[in-house]
């Protein structure tokens, strides 16, 4: 059975008000990363009315003593190792507030981020999102990882719409979510999913200049390289905007130098439009981009076989249906 444990006290607002908004932080093998997150929500303007729930996603040791400190925290926790998706999702069942906001363990919130948040709700977006700046600026390689991410999501960048967001930073009301169904139970890719869902909804994303959260990059080269392999795997098992040529050919090993050199392209692109002082940052952490972009397009050729093994696999079914 899942267990909420009240460690930091109660989850209400001054004066005993209800929660308007709910912060749900899922952690798995980020606790000393989560010291940094929730102090940044204690150093939080002037709000409105808040829980935070951190979800322990892997049976962290030492979570307990590090919510214990911060006020208005909630540990829950579920029945062995869970998914970013079912964590996220089942620290909103446990939570109260009309209003979720979802933050990972290894980000900080700006000071006005939770005001920022609600102002861009009640404009009537379906769901909303903020800049992803870098935590860990000095570090090259954190900075290559947040780069290769969250180039679309610059301080810089103006209000209006998008695609999709992460969920590191985007929130929703309660209502929008429950008809979305949640997030879905994947290992990657589940808040492109609910984000793009929610794009058809009415309302759309809304990009919060003023919604920031700064996120710690990855600072192992060997794991930097796993976690862009992962992600180029789900685009590749998952064709997400895949263009007809990359769909047919994206399984075939030669493809990989040729996705690699467009992904950059477009990176380039995407950062001269927003913040022409990303494009420095590109040429100067080539020696770290060029690797990165490969473990990506190897990724996808991984992924882009997966999954046409599995269409192979269901063609016969649907042939003799």
């Amino acid at each position: 059975m899942d267990r909420v444990e009240a460690l930091g006290g109660l989850s209400v607002g001054a004066g005993g008000t209800e929660p308007e908004v709910a912060v749900v932080i899922p952690c798995r093998d980020h606790t000393d990363e989560l010291e940094d997150c929730l102090a940044s929500l204690d150093r939080l303007d002037p709000a409105p009315p808040h829980e935070i729930l951190v979800v322990d996603a892997g049976n962290g040791q030492g979570l307990e003593s590090v919510a214990a400190g911060h006020a208005r925290v909630e540990l829950v926790r579920g029945e062995g190792p869970l998914g970013p998706g079912a964590a996220r999702n089942l620290g909103v069942a446990a939570s109260r507030a009309p209003k979720l906001a979802f933050l990972d363990a290894d980000c900080t919130a700006d000071p006005g981020w939770l005001t920022a948040l609600c102002e861009a709700l009640d404009t009537g977006a379906a769901a909303v999102g903020g800049p992803v700046t870098n935590a860990l600026p000095f570090h090259p390689i954190a900075v290559t990882d947040n780069l290769l991410q969250f180039y679309d999501l610059p301080a810089a960048r103006r209000s209006g719409e998008l695609d999709y967001f992460p969920a590191c930073n985007l929130a929703l009301s309660r209502a929008r979510f429950e008809t979305l169904g949640g997030f879905p139970d994947l290992g990657l890719g589940e808040d492109v999913q609910l984000t793009r869902a929610a794009a058809a909804l009415e309302g759309g994303l809304r990009f919060a200049p003023d919604m920031r959260v700064r996120h710690r990059g990855r600072t192992g080269f060997t794991d930097f390289l796993a976690h862009h392999r992962r992600f180029g795997f789900y685009r590749g098992s998952t064709a997400l905007f895949a263009r007809p040529l990359e769909r047919r050919f994206s399984h075939r090993a030669l493809w990989a130098p040729f996705g690699a050199m467009r992904r950059l392209a477009y990176i380039a692109a995407r950062s001269a439009r927003h913040r022409p002082l990303a494009l420095l940052h590109l040429l100067l952490l080539l020696p770290l981009v060029v690797p990165g972009l490969g473990a990506w397009a190897l990724g996808v050729v991984e992924g882009s076989r997966e999954r046409q093994l599995a269409e192979a696999n269901r063609a016969p079914r649907r042939a003799g249906a």
